[in-house]
């Protein structure tokens, strides 16, 4: 009926990871807060900042971040977000190699 062909493939994958950390300049934000990424990458990268809400909720997604990156407390059509408690994280790119940064929790009250 058909022609059936079989191969073995061997291959391996190498894990570097990438160690990072946001740190949040204001632990209470009132116009603004400031983000910024210590981290281990010896070059280029591209970092996308995410931004929670305390449901988990994104509130805000900035990629292309360069720090320290100053958020104006809105959410992505432009709205002022509401007060509360936030968590924010980066997701970083280094040519192959992608990682995360852990989660800061920080307020807003305006």
């Amino acid at each position: 009926a058909g022609t059936q062909t079989t191969a073995d493939v061997s291959f391996r994958v190498v894990s570097t990871p990438i160690d990072a950390a946001i740190s949040i300049a204001e632990t209470t934000a009132r116009t603004q807060a400031t983000f910024d990424l210590q981290h281990d990458i010896p070059g280029d990268y591209t970092a996308t900042i995410i931004i929670e809400n305390a449901d988990g909720t994104t509130a805000r997604r900035i990629t292309n971040a360069a720090f320290p990156y100053e958020w104006d407390l809105t959410d992505g059509a432009g709205h002022a977000v509401t007060d509360g408690q936030y968590k924010v994280y980066a997701l970083i790119k280094a040519g192959r190699m992608l990682g995360a940064s852990g989660k800061a929790s920080f307020v807003v009250i305006k």
